[in-house]
């Protein structure tokens, strides 16, 4: 079972989000990488918030300590719970076998694959290597609220709003200028 803590609840406040990443302690001893328990948890806590907007976005190497199938298992628990997810992955150094297995769960998603390769990056080239989730998570997120526009409501007047309605219609205007 992963150990995993909340670091950020509640509505988007970038600067917030970025100062709580920017906290995070890089993690020592960890036993190991459990992608398909992380996976499990993250798709199962998203299913609590109905009509959400569900993202996921994964940074891994691929390779998986615990011997599940987190493509699978990901994909299995979507089904099941009929909720929509798109999961965009970042790859770190991913070998082939790992690549091919997180662009097939990206593309089954409505996600985005990336692999970074390079063992460093500055400001600049990063932004660029991430520029693709960005505009695909950013673009799908834009594309669902477009999809949950509210309906017109048309209001039909009552008899008395309808005869006011007709008298203004009929009424004269007289303009004057001074």
């Amino acid at each position: 079972e992963p150990l995993i803590d909340t670091i950020y609840s509640g509505t988007l406040d970038k600067p917030t989000i970025i100062n709580k990443i920017n906290a995070i302690e890089i993690p020592k001893n960890t036993g190991g990488t459990p992608i398909t328990a992380a996976v499990k948890y993250s798709i199962d806590e998203l299913a609590k918030s109905p009509n959400a907007d569900r993202k996921i976005i994964l940074v891994t190497d691929g390779q998986e300590t615990d011997g599940g199938d987190y493509k699978k298992t990901a994909e299995e628990a979507l089904k099941q719970l009929g909720i929509p997810c798109n999961i965009y992955i970042v790859g770190i150094s991913q070998d082939k076998e790992a690549e091919e297995k997180s662009k097939a769960l990206a593309t089954s998603t409505g996600g985005t694959y990336t692999n970074l390769t390079a063992k460093v990056y500055d400001k600049p080239a990063l932004q660029t290597a991430l520029r693709p989730i960005y505009f695909k998570a950013v673009n799908a997120s834009l594309q669902n609220i477009t999809a949950e526009k509210p309906k017109p409501v048309v209001v039909q007047p009552t008899p008395t709003q309808q005869q006011n309605i007709q008298t203004v219609n009929n009424s004269t205007v007289n303009e004057t200028k001074l």
